[in-house]
């Protein structure tokens, strides 16, 4: 892939986490229609973009960050403001198409900086959306990985909460979530049962 085309690594999404929220996925998408930084540019312009990628309109986000918007509400209230209220970050910041490339190997390289992420922001609750991406927290949380049944199904774990702790630090949640703009659909109606349940995690994880 030329340089020009190739899209680079995402640290994270948003300013500031005043909720104590983190929306975790496995990895970025790829698509290259998206006006992303690329190779060539600055620190300072790929700080800069995913700092503010919050600061438009939701309307004018991706789908998937609108239901995460949509989840910060039903938990907060209606003044909750994704990238403000809650950060959204990725286990592998590298992107690729429906995750391929993502392999035990891949986690053994960049799990070391999710677990750093992690320990700065020490969130009262992450959101792990999507079966893989628990299978990827559980790589980084042993805890996580003794509560969860090996041969699990989502559906028996869709908004189910487990309490872990990394290094030493305080405990944290992790609320379970199908995907949220999965192929098979996503009701008004599940999304409220997740955001009924991440309020309740905020109110009962100790901090």
């Amino acid at each position: 892939m030329p340089d020009d085309e190739w899209q680079l690594p995402e640290p994270f999404n948003g300013r500031s986490a005043h909720c104590s929220v983190v929306f975790l996925g496995l990895n970025p998408s790829y698509d290259p229609r998206e006006a992303l930084p690329r190779v060539g540019a600055s620190f300072e312009e790929w700080d800069d973009f995913y700092r503010a990628r919050f600061d438009a309109e939701p309307r004018r986000w991706a789908r998937l960050y609108r239901r995460y918007q949509e989840l910060g509400q039903i938990a907060v209230g209606d003044s909750f403001k994704l990238g403000r209220d809650a950060l959204v970050l990725e286990i592998v910041r590298f992107r690729s198409e429906k995750s391929q490339g993502v392999s035990e190997k891949v986690l053994d390289h960049q799990l070391p900086l999710t677990r750093a992420l992690l320990y700065e922001i020490s969130p009262r609750v992450i959101v792990a959306v999507g079966s893989h991406t628990v299978w990827g927290l559980g790589r980084l949380a042993t805890q996580l990985a003794e509560q969860v049944p090996r041969n699990y199904r989502m559906n028996d774990l869709q908004c189910k909460s487990f309490v872990v702790a990394f290094d030493g630090r305080s405990a944290m949640t992790v609320l379970v979530s199908q995907h949220l703009t999965g192929s098979f659909g996503f009701s008004s109606e599940r999304l409220t049962d997740v955001g009924e349940a991440l309020r309740l995690a905020l109110t009962t994880t100790a901090y």
